[in-house]
Order: C-alpha cells, then sequence, then structure tokens
C-alpha cells in the first residue's frame, strides 16, 4: 500500500529530472552553437577602431543597421563580402556617418525594423538560465525527501518525528529547571521551522550562528543580526563570514566564549530599543546582498564553455 502511495511521486520526480536534463542540453546546445557561429565568423568581424578608419578613409560603401541595434552589417567598396561591427553607442554613431556624409562620403544608410521573432527568440534564450534554476529548485525540494533506498516522500513526513522528539526532549529539561516554555513572557520555543526564510522577514533582529547561508539570507533580506560564530569549525570560518557583515556596519557579533545572558541581553536591547540602530544596521546589511544568481551561474558556465 505504502509502494502504491509513493509510486506517483517517484514518476514526478522521474519526469522532473527528464525535463531538466532536456533543458540543460538545449542550453549547452545554443551556446556551443552559439561560441562556434562566433568563432567562424571572426574573420567576417570589423572592430570598432577599424571601422572608424575605413570612415575616415571614404572606404565604407554602404552601412545596414537595425533600430535600437548596436550591431550592424558593414560593405567596404572593393569587397565582395559584408562585414559585421558593434558600435558602442547607437546615436554618437548614427551623428558620426551624418559629419562623414556632410564631408563628402557617399555612405548609404539603411535602417530596418526590429523583428519581432528575432527579440522572442533572443528574450526566450535570456529565461532559459532562470528557468533552470527554478526546475533545479523545484527538484531540490523534492529531493529532500528522498529516504533509503530510493524511497521517495515528503521532506516534512521525513523529519517531523526527528525534529518534534528533539523538541519534547528539549522541554522535559527545561522542565527539570523550573523553566516552563510555554508560560514564557517575551519568548517562544518552537520545533523545527521549514520556511525560515519566512520568519526572518518578519523578525526585526536575527541572533544565528554565521554559516555560509545564513549570512546570504540576513543580507538578501536587509536584517540586523547578532552572530554567535561556531568555534571550531576549518578556517574558522564562520568567525569570517560573521566580520563581512560586522565591518559594515550590520551585524555585532558575540564569540563563544564570551557569550552569557547578560552580554546577549545587553546587546539585544541596545538594538531592539533604538529604532535608527535597527534601520541603520538593516541598510548596511543589504550593502552586500546577492543578486542576478543566475546571470553570474551563466556566466561562468559560458566561461567553462569556451574553454
Amino acid at each position: 500500500m505504502e509502494n502504491n502511495k509513493n509510486k506517483p511521486k517517484k514518476e514526478k520526480l522521474i519526469l522532473s529530472l527528464s525535463i531538466l536534463a532536456v533543458l540543460i542540453l538545449i542550453l549547452v546546445g545554443m551556446m556551443i552553437f552559439y561560441i562556434t557561429k562566433n568563432q567562424n565568423s571572426d574573420d567576417k568581424t570589423l572592430a570598432y577602431t577599424d571601422l572608424i578608419k575605413e570612415m575616415s578613409y571614404g572606404n565604407i560603401e554602404k552601412i545596414e543597421m537595425t533600430v535600437g541595434s548596436t550591431s550592424l552589417k558593414v560593405k567596404i567598396k572593393n569587397e565582395d563580402e559584408e562585414k559585421k561591427a558593434i558600435v558602442p553607442n547607437t546615436q554618437t554613431f548614427m551623428e558620426l556617418i551624418q559629419s562623414k556624409v556632410q564631408e563628402g562620403n557617399e555612405i548609404e544608410l539603411i535602417q530596418n525594423k526590429v523583428n519581432p521573432l528575432v527579440t522572442i527568440s533572443q528574450n526566450l534564450f535570456s529565461l532559459l538560465p532562470t528557468l533552470i534554476m527554478i526546475a533545479l529548485i523545484v527538484l531540490l525540494f523534492q529531493m529532500q525527501g528522498l529516504g533509503d533506498k530510493g524511497k521517495v516522500c515528503d521532506a516534512e513526513e521525513k523529519d517531523t518525528k526527528t525534529k518534534f522528539d528533539d523538541y519534547k526532549r528539549l522541554k522535559e529539561i527545561l522542565e527539570e529547571n523550573n523553566v516552563y516554555i510555554n508560560h514564557l513572557e517575551n519568548a517562544k520555543i518552537v520545533p523545527y521551522i521549514y520556511n525560515m526564510e519566512e520568519m526572518m522577514n518578519v523578525s526585526d533582529l536575527i541572533v544565528a550562528r554565521s554559516g555560509a547561508m545564513t549570512i546570504t539570507e540576513i543580507s538578501n533580506l536587509g536584517k540586523a543580526s547578532i552572530l554567535i560564530p561556531l568555534p571550531n569549525v576549518s578556517g574558522d570560518h564562520q568567525l569570517h563570514n560573521a566580520k563581512v557583515l560586522e565591518n559594515i556596519g550590520g551585524a555585532r557579533i558575540i564569540l563563544n566564549n564570551e557569550l552569557n545572558y547578560e552580554n546577549l541581553n545587553s546587546n539585544i536591547e541596545e538594538i531592539i530599543l533604538n529604532k535608527n540602530t535597527i534601520e541603520t544596521m538593516s541598510k548596511n546589511a543589504l550593502k552586500v546582498s546577492t543578486s542576478n544568481v543566475e546571470d553570474k551561474i551563466f556566466a561562468e558556465i559560458k566561461k567553462i564553455v569556451r574553454e
């Protein structure tokens, strides 16, 4: 019965992996085609500086360009094949052409309208890395539920029992020390939180360790924080992570051996009770936020393929 219940989930995962594989193959194929096309057309490309020289010598017979595009085709006198060129600024280049014509150069200028099909294909190509990233994220969420021997189950179903048992044990230990977490006035202890980003987003101040993902989430959300680096980790990397935010005024650091009630409480109160402090720390945290992740990954993929 359980195998039949998990069968649709397993089929869904296989389908998702297949779609992802197809998307990656399409992306790689398009990149290889684009790079090969560019390499083959190198001898038909005219550098911008050479284009200016040929215009100065009066050797340019015809220029064909698309409205709004910096790419153009150039016909040089006494040469059969047209060459391609890219100009840094369309408006400036148009003014240059006009000045050369006024000087007596006979340059035929052809301006084509934008081809909707080309625009759509270019937009689709630019969106492909984003689509692959979305597919990867979906797969990661699904694969969190992969159990032993390929058994498929929901991530929440897989971890809830363990997390809840840990929570119950924590309550028992605290109650042995006369601390009853259900009756705390200014704090709430809860089981494992799956929607951590949502919880962080509605918080004014975050107190946490300083792993790379935590630092990224805090900076992207623009939150004030008190960071307690985990000691005895390789290269003391959590301390270095925390200093990234501390150095720009986005966080405070409390070392693990300095952590106590008085130290933590005083730091929390100093930040929470001062609205300007929270706003300043939040703005500073945003300074190291990471954006355009898909574009950066795509750029790295292009470098690898070219190599």
